[in-house]
């Protein structure tokens, strides 16, 4: 998996025209747009480092986006519960 930062959630022509690409290329076909930080996600990403090499081409990057990793759980003394 590889979660791909859409900087400040605006994305150019050509920055979607590459993610179209990448997501034909190396996974699916597809990607999905992640709430709430602004990013997409490809599910089967393969040559992350060629995808990473496109991604900087047109000004974007995986950086802190958290990827495929266990993400931090919270709660509170009422016993509820916030992934995030």
């Amino acid at each position: 998996m590889l979660r791909i930062a859409i900087p400040y959630g605006l994305l150019s022509s050509a920055q979607l025209r590459a993610l179209a690409g990448i997501a034909q290329r190396y996974d699916r076909g597809y990607g999905h747009f992640t709430p709430p930080e602004p990013a997409v996600q490809l599910a089967q990403a393969e040559d992350v480092r060629t995808i990473l090499a496109e991604l900087a081409s047109v000004e974007m990057h995986a950086i802190q986006t958290s990827g495929n990793c266990i993400r931090n759980v919270t709660s509170d003394s009422l016993g509820r519960c916030d992934a995030g």
